[in-house]
């Protein structure tokens, strides 16, 4: 994300302008931020580790950890953001936080609680789903169905018949892979790739 251009943006939103139909033209209502779960907690391991337990705690937030740490350029803008709750988090990986799952659940809660937008990723089995229940609508992914993997198919290639019966035959032989969405997106533009290269289409590859 580019610092200034993010900053020239907020900046342009608290000014009183009278031309409003300027200041609004393609200006987004959220900026997504990813934060990878197990990079946030070596974050805060590592800042816990550079000074006392007690003074860590008191001072840091995982967010501005974070974006201090791994998104220096940008960190100020998206702190300032963060302040106008005009960030969405996606936390990617629950599952991923080991001894500090259980801190960056209670803080993701509190985000959600505290009216930013947030959304989280996890196994089903590396979360713990009663901290969520009033603050998050909790969704599970099932494997996609022959009908599924045919629609993503056309989402991904269009209307091409030809090319969609293709990867349709030839996902045949990993059918079980195929039940998962992203190996089936891969696949699918790898397909795309080969066509658009007029190369010889190998899909087991």
């Amino acid at each position: 994300m580019n610092a200034p251009r993010l900053s020239a943006i907020l900046d342009e939103r608290s000014d009183d302008s009278d031309d409003e139909e300027e200041a609004s033209c393609e200006v987004p209502e959220f900026f997504p931020v990813i934060i990878r779960v197990a990079e946030l907690a070596r974050v805060v391991e590592r800042h816990r580790a550079s000074q006392s337990l007690l003074k860590a705690v008191a001072e840091e937030d995982f967010a501005h950890l974070f974006f201090k740490a791994e998104m220096k350029k940008s960190a100020p803008a998206l702190m300032q953001a963060m302040q106008a709750r005009r960030l969405l988090f996606v936390f990617d990986g629950i599952d991923e936080g080991g001894s500090l799952r259980g801190e960056i659940e209670d803080y993701i809660v509190h985000l959600a609680e505290t009216d930013h937008r947030v959304v989280a990723t996890s196994r089903p089995e590396g979360y713990a789903p009663s901290k969520f229940l009033e603050a998050f609508l909790q969704l599970r992914l099932v494997p996609l169905d022959g009908e599924m993997q045919r629609q993503l198919i056309r989402n991904v290639i269009g209307d091409q018949m030809d090319s969609t019966k293709e990867i349709e035959d030839g996902v045949h032989h990993f059918r079980e892979l195929a039940t998962n969405p992203l190996v089936l997106t891969i696949v699918c533009h790898e397909y795309a790739h080969q066509m658009k290269n007029k190369g010889p289409v190998n899909l087991s590859q």
